[in-house]
Formats: structure tokens, sequence, C-alpha cells
């Protein structure tokens, strides 16, 4: 985890007391992942592994 004392303001959540760093695109990508049952994992894998260029992984990831 990054130390909030070096972390730009648009990072942080919340009031200045708590500042809490807002989830990276990566993290949320892997909770709505994670939340997926298995078979809806099994087609995205499918998928992932037929893909022919970025802009192909980039639509999957981002559903």
């Amino acid at each position: 985890m990054r130390s909030t004392s070096v972390m730009h303001s648009d990072e942080l959540a919340g009031d200045a007391k708590r500042r809490v760093p807002l989830p990276c695109k990566k993290e949320l990508r892997m909770d709505a992942y994670a939340r997926l049952d298995d078979e809806e994992k099994r087609q995205v894998v499918a998928a992932a592994r037929n893909v022919t260029s970025k802009s192909e992984m980039n639509q999957i990831v981002r559903g």
C-alpha cells in the first residue's frame, strides 16, 4: 500500500482528515471478476484466449 503522505489530492477520497486512497482501475476490475460465477469466469477466460488485439482485450476487461 502506498503511503498517504506522497499521494496527490486527486487520488484521495473523503475528507482531508481521513485521506483514504481511491481504488485503482485494476483493483475495481479484479473485484468485478471475483464477483462472477464460475461459468462467467470460464467465458471471460475463453474470450481472453482468443484476443488478437489490445482493443479487443480492452473491450473484455471493460465488460
